[in-house]
């Protein structure tokens, strides 16, 4: 099952009783999630604790919130594939199988912060460049971005499409040894 920690301003969206207060293991970690609007259309942005990788999920409507987890996994995978992030088919496979599982949010300074960041560069981007033609590109450039938070060592650079490929290669380990 993976955690997804929503801001308030999301949690008010998919409503306070898809909200649950039990914290499960992921495969990959968690998740925060925020909502940002583009021509007032609602658009939900997910960042992975561990990797800083950014997943955006454009045009959401409430009546698409029970298929979320299809949703939310397809478009993982789409940006995956995008980014050129190898990924093995049993971990698919196993990403694909968790449930989704809404809390409040965490307050992980970082990531928040790091969220709040991509996502003023997102909307920064879809302004005044328009160049940008997809999603997947729009994505693309926020996890080309470097971040030095993340390394296991301070002064660490890696790109979130770095440590994302770093992560899915352990998790491939790990499926494996099972």
């Amino acid at each position: 099952m993976a955690n997804i920690f929503c801001t308030k301003k999301l949690e008010k969206i998919i409503g306070k009783a898809n909200i649950s207060a039990d914290e499960v293991d992921s495969l990959i970690g968690n998740w925060n999630a925020n909502v940002f609007y583009v021509n007032r259309k609602k658009n939900i942005f997910l960042i992975n604790e561990r990797t800083c990788y950014s997943v955006i999920i454009p045009n959401f409507v409430k009546k698409n919130l029970p298929k979320f987890k299809e949703i939310f996994y397809q478009r993982f995978i789409d940006q995956l594939q995008y980014d050129s992030i190898q990924i093995d088919l049993r971990v698919t496979n196993r990403l694909m199988n968790q449930q989704i599982n809404f809390r409040k949010t965490n307050n992980n300074r970082k990531v928040i912060g790091t969220m709040t960041q991509f996502i003023k560069d997102v909307e920064y981007l879809l302004y005044y460049h328009h160049e940008i033609q997809t999603i997947q590109e729009l994505n693309h450039k926020m996890t080309n971005n470097y971040v030095t938070i993340f390394g296991p060592k301070k002064y660490d650079i890696d790109s979130p499409i770095e440590l994302m490929q770093e992560l899915l290669n352990k998790t491939k380990r790990k499926v494996y040894a099972e």
